[in-house]
């Protein structure tokens, strides 16, 4: 990951109900490219590769393309099928296959960034602002008279920066 420019920003481990657990809990490494950490401003997004792993082999070794937005402060890990997610069991662990996977997303990163920006350049109407979050809202709950709130209530930004009406803001204030 050094070696192409990637940097961990973070890392975390599960917290432990029993101390047998302890050091062999699920853990995430999250890292950047190095670049981004020294220009990164508000409201832009950056790329992110999330590692995630078991020390006890209970979860599968994971590499997941994410973003990462500093409005927020919080990580969005996609794995939809538009974006790069690979999975490799720990049985017949391979050192190699995890290589090949790493470069898999990071060549998958590009692709994510064009798609953003898409996202960004299209402006919505109010009324498309509406549908989607009606869409959302009924793939949620299904039954739109039984959900907790009314989908134009999802269009509240919550956060700044998602106020905006641009799809990419959109999406993030109705999700």
């Amino acid at each position: 990951m050094r070696e192409n420019g990637w940097v961990p920003v973070r890392a975390q481990e599960q917290s432990i109900r029993t101390e047998a657990r302890r050091g062999f809990q699920k853990h995430i490494v999250r890292f950047a490219r190095f670049e981004h950490l020294q220009t990164w401003e508000k409201n832009q997004v950056r790329p992110e590769v999330v590692l995630m792993n078991s020390h006890d082999k209970s979860s599968a070794y994971q590499l997941h393309c994410g973003l990462f937005r500093l409005v927020c402060t919080n990580g969005m890990v996609v794995s939809d099928g538009t974006f790069e997610r690979i999975s490799i069991k720990h049985s017949g662990f391979n050192p190699d296959s995890i290589i090949e996977a790493s470069f898999e997303v990071l060549n998958a990163v590009p692709h994510i960034m064009n798609k953003v920006q898409l996202f960004r350049d299209r402006i919505l109407t109010d009324a498309e602002q509406l549908a989607l979050a009606t869409g959302a809202a009924a793939y949620r709950w299904e039954d739109l008279t039984k959900a907790p709130v009314s989908p134009s209530m999802l269009l509240n930004p919550r956060r700044y920066g998602d106020g905006a009406k641009d799809l990419w803001a959109t999406l993030n204030c109705v999700q």
